[in-house]
């Protein structure tokens, strides 16, 4: 999986929150956290690649090294394909849900629930996302 990875150094581009385009030339660092802990496995690849298309040959890397029991990531890596992969290794996963209307796909329990500010506790799991920010801004 490593092998199919573009690691050249390309240029990337995004919109930030403010709506400006943010570009850039180079590499990214992929990195899987261990709970509370450092990294487990880091992939580098090239600025151009999402997220999302280096999840799987990260979790199967991760497997590898230790035993986890779920999968915590932003929604950027909400994808069936890398859901999938987790079930396969019984992982639980916490993946934060893009940005869909989410108010209309919410039933009347679900709605229930945020209206009256309910967090479920694989909410507050996923909320220790933090520990890969801050590593992250470390670098």
């Amino acid at each position: 999986m490593l092998d199919d990875l573009l690691k050249d150094c390309t240029v990337g581009c995004k919109k930030n929150l403010k709506i400006s385009t943010l570009t850039w030339t180079g590499y990214k660092l992929h990195m899987d956290m261990a709970n509370g802990e450092g990294p487990v496995s880091c992939i580098d690849s090239s600025a151009l690649k999402h997220d999302s298309q280096v999840a799987i040959p990260l979790v199967t890397m991760t497997r590898q090294r230790v035993t986890n029991c779920y999968n915590l990531m932003g929604s950027r890596y909400d994808a069936k394909e890398i859901r999938a992969r987790g079930a396969e290794l019984k992982h639980v996963p916490f993946t934060d849900t893009k940005q869909r209307n989410r108010i209309a796909d919410y039933g009347q329990e679900q709605q229930a629930r945020y209206n009256a500010g309910f967090t479920l506790p694989e909410r507050g799991r996923y909320q220790e996302h933090l520990t890969a920010e801050c590593a992250f801004g470390r670098l």
